[in-house]
């Protein structure tokens, strides 16, 4: 009996666990109708990743990386416009619940890692087109 009641606790706290991960990782919604600013796309970084992984978008697009767990990231790395200008961007540290943005005016790809965790496989690409 007692065994029954640990596996349906761990059962309970495994549900709750599913339900609040796939609402960190849930699609934010942002809404840009009464103003004039750049569309708005959202990254998300947690567990030692970026997601999507991949992203392609329009110019003047801006787009938001936003940390959900513990661990301070970062974005680093070499936006190539189409027209041949390299752009180094780095967004510093971006602390735990926090976010940083960058608006991308012309077309290019910019590849990017998190420099605290690249050897984990944290990195990204985004197209401009």
């Amino acid at each position: 009996m007692k065994s029954q009641v640990v596996v349906a606790i761990t059962f309970v706290f495994l549900i709750i666990a599913v339900i609040v991960t796939v609402n960190m990782f849930a699609e934010e919604k942002i809404d840009t109708s009464n103003n004039n600013e750049s569309e708005i796309t959202s990254i998300h970084m947690g567990m030692n990743m970026f997601m999507p992984k991949q992203v392609t978008i329009e110019p003047d697009t801006t787009v938001l990386w936003w940390t959900h767990d513990r661990e301070i990231h970062n974005v680093v790395g070499i936006f190539k416009t189409y027209s041949g200008e390299e752009i180094a961007i780095f967004s510093g540290d971006i602390p735990p619940k926090a976010d940083w943005s960058y608006t991308f005016e012309e077309s290019g790809v910019f590849e990017y890692t998190c420099g605290y965790h690249e050897t984990q496989g944290m990195k990204g690409k985004l197209v401009v087109n």
